[in-house]
């Protein structure tokens, strides 16, 4: 049984600003499975958006234990979750922006893709997940934690990484310090400006429904915030980071709707992905 564990978290966790208004509720379950209004019978949290950079957080916020533990339990799912999409953009990022392979290190390297096809790097994971380390390991040393690195860094990535946790300027501070002169960061992190969630949360709204297709802290796969361009921006340069590009890009998600609205909804994502709406935000910054 999952030990629910909750903080709460009432300023921006990106700005600190107080300024926030409330997009709505999100569940336990996925939202075609909750009644139309909340009860007893499942937990509800109340997703907020900062009114200055627009980061997108829920709050309460469950913590670390209770993330880990509901991890744990859908692992079989949140592998396939982990394996899908192709890394080659990514590759071409980090053979663009870096001069020659060094040591590369992932953070929430999930169950070792990138470690397992970074050839030419010395790779090192830092997965906390015991189930995902342990396949993770076969194709490089992997840490439960960021505190056990002493080794210095070339690259560093952090995929889909910085939405499960509630304090991503810290982490991104931490990358800092454990890189060398001159290194890059790779980040790639959902965006919640997106045009497809905004218009499937007008939708619910105006069923009279209270919940929100933003974050799924208690669901796979677990996103505690969704970010917006100028979070993200806060986020880097606080933590010491110097932005050298940064953009949104389209991509593929299966909403529990009709298969015609969901290839409308994709496609209305890659025409407007130049324009700031794409699925992912994307990141590359260097260490100065």
């Amino acid at each position: 049984m999952i030990d629910f564990e909750f903080i709460s978290i009432s300023t921006c966790p990106v700005c600190k600003s107080i300024r926030r208004r409330k997009e709505g509720l999100r569940g336990e379950r996925p939202i075609s499975d909750l009644p139309k209004k909340p009860d007893s019978s499942s937990i509800t949290l109340e997703v907020w958006q900062c009114r200055d950079c627009r980061h997108i957080w829920v709050d309460p916020c469950p913590r670390d234990k209770t993330l880990y533990q509901l991890y744990e339990q859908d692992s079989a799912n949140y592998f396939t979750h982990l394996q899908e999409g192709s890394l080659d953009g990514f590759f071409l990022l980090l053979n663009q922006y870096s001069k020659t392979p060094g040591n590369l290190l992932d953070i929430g390297c999930g169950t070792g893709r990138l470690l397992k096809d970074a050839i030419g790097w010395k790779c090192t994971g830092v997965e906390p997940v015991t189930e995902f380390a342990r396949i993770a390991s076969q194709y490089g040393k992997v840490y439960p934690s960021m505190d056990q690195l002493s080794e210095k860094y070339d690259a560093i990535i952090a995929l889909a990484v910085l939405e499960h946790i509630s304090d991503p300027v810290s982490m991104l501070l931490k990358a800092h310090n454990l890189a060398l002169p001159g290194a890059i960061l790779i980040v790639e992190v959902p965006n919640g400006q997106r045009f497809d969630s905004w218009l499937l949360d007008l939708m619910l709204k105006m069923s009279g429904r209270p919940w929100t297709m933003k974050t799924a802290p208690l669901q796979s796969p677990f996103h505690l915030s969704e970010f917006s361009k100028e979070s993200l921006r806060v986020v880097a340069t606080q933590a010491g980071w110097k932005i050298e590009k940064l953009w949104t890009s389209p991509g593929k998600i299966g909403y529990p709707i009709p298969r015609f609205l969901n290839v409308l909804l994709n496609f209305t994502q890659r025409i407007s992905a130049p324009f700031g709406w794409g699925l992912n935000i994307t990141m590359v910054a260097r260490k100065a």
